[in-house]
């Protein structure tokens, strides 16, 4: 399991940035680094020797690669979701944005629209009122299928624990990992046929 460090980037520098193209200084950069170190080692009750060791040696390795001179939040936030230790956390510690770090990054930034539930490997369309039918499952996203866009936000999107947090903040996590598109054109099947032949439609902000 991905350690959850979006709680603890919306903690540290979603108060300090009104904008998410701000730049960080590599100083605070490499101090978020350290106390998301503190609060992972110190929290998980269940961390081996070995487990922590481990821990250490990914996160020191990851400091190293801090070598520029600042990084935006988003990007600070990609990098940060590019660190994959088994931090051994439970959905007791599962994280949430803040609204303080949230509200600068959505004015900037489109969002996708369609509340979304993952079921096994698919994702479908978990809204009544929105354009696409209830339950259409959604085959690509602005032409990127659906098991690579997942993985690409969170490589564990199988783990029934990584399914509950991407339904819930599906749409700040692309924004992340993709940035902020225009529109999003969607290729969808309803989940009624027998031998789906996805249809496609754009929605536009």
């Amino acid at each position: 399991m991905r350690i959850p460090f979006l709680t603890f980037i919306g903690l540290l520098i979603g108060l300090q940035t009104g904008n998410s193209q701000i730049k960080i200084s590599l100083s605070a950069l490499q101090e978020d680094l350290n106390i998301i170190e503190e609060i992972t080692l110190g929290l998980s009750p269940k961390l081996t020797e070995s487990d922590r060791l481990q821990i250490q040696m990914v996160l020191d390795q990851k400091k190293k690669e801090l070598d520029s001179d600042s990084l935006t939040t988003l990007t600070f936030l990609n990098f940060l979701m590019d660190i994959d230790i088994n931090s051994k956390f439970d959905e007791h510690a599962q994280w949430n944005l803040t609204e303080e770090f949230l509200m600068p990054i959505l004015e900037k930034g489109h969002l996708f629209p369609l509340p979304i539930k993952i079921i096994g490997s698919k994702m479908v369309v978990n809204d009544t009122t929105v354009d696409l039918p209830y339950g259409a499952i959604i085959h690509s996203i602005n032409g990127e299928p659906i098991d690579t866009l997942m993985k690409s936000v969170d490589s564990d999107y199988q783990e029934t624990f990584a399914q509950r947090q991407m339904e819930f903040q599906f749409s700040i996590m692309y924004l992340i990992r993709k940035g902020s598109a225009e529109s999003y054109v969607m290729k969808y099947s309803l989940p009624t046929e027998p031998f789906p032949s996805p249809r496609e439609i754009n929605k536009r902000h």
